[in-house]
């Protein structure tokens, strides 16, 4: 049976709101106690069931919209066909040199470091936080031009700001957005501390791609001093990057 008493914790857990203390202190919780590791993966599975279900109703939507466009009549005569050919070519020789030319040794570094954030779990309950949530189903599907609009209206609510902010400048990088990105988190200054890490770390990333390598660099090298900071060996590896460039 589970313990009610935990059951609040767990979920604080699951959704990424304990502090770095609170995380450590009930990750030795679960060490120690199988009952509690028990529950936790009872509460993580539920989760994921909900989630999945979410997506699962999202690609249905997708595949009969798909469904419908097969079924339109889309044929061409060979005179359409011709022109189209033609003007593919006519692209792709004027693309050859944009294609084929070597990337800068900053687009390199952040191509070979960026990873995008995962997200967090989504319930998809019937909470006040479900707008959060439904933002974060479709950033983790990658339809970030929809995640983009919707945490930029929840950044006007008080549900969890620091979160909307930060995933607002996700958004705008998974979407390409990087002017956007980088000033979203030139401003973003939460109080938790892996928040503020991550963002100091994509901060760094983005600052290559806004041709702002110095600031970049600096950023780099301070996360490198810090020993407890979750990119230290990201940083350490992109410093040595854009030294061998």
């Amino acid at each position: 049976m589970n313990n009610p008493e935990w059951s609040d914790k767990i979920d604080m857990y699951l959704t990424d709101k304990l502090s770095a203390t609170e995380k450590a202190q009930f990750e030795s919780d679960t060490q120690q106690s199988a009952e509690l590791r028990s529950q936790l993966e009872e509460q993580k599975l539920l989760m994921e069931m909900v989630e999945v279900g979410t997506l699962k109703n999202q690609l249905s939507n997708i595949d009969q919209k798909w469904d419908r466009l097969k079924k339109e009549d889309r044929k061409l005569d060979f005179r359409n066909l011709s022109i189209a050919a033609t003007v593919i070519l006519m692209i792709g020789i004027g693309l050859t040199w944009w294609v084929t030319k070597p990337a800068s040794a900053t687009e390199q570094v952040f191509a070979s470091m960026y990873e995008a954030d995962p997200g967090l779990p989504s319930r998809m309950d019937e909470s006040l936080e479900f707008e959060f949530d439904d933002a974060m189903v479709d950033y983790k599907m990658g339809d970030y031009s929809k995640s983009t609009i919707k945490f930029l209206t929840l950044s006007r609510d008080k549900i969890k700001p620091d979160s909307v902010q930060f995933y607002l400048a996700m958004s705008y990088l998974g979407d390409q957005k990087y002017k956007q990105a980088y000033e979203t988190l030139k401003v973003f200054a939460p109080e938790d501390t892996r928040l503020h890490q991550k963002g100091e770390w994509y901060l760094a990333l983005v600052a290559l791609k806004v041709d702002q390598q110095a600031e970049s660099q600096s950023l780099l090298e301070k996360i490198s001093q810090q020993s407890d900071h979750m990119f230290k060996q990201d940083a350490d590896k992109a410093l040595s990057l854009l030294e061998k460039k």
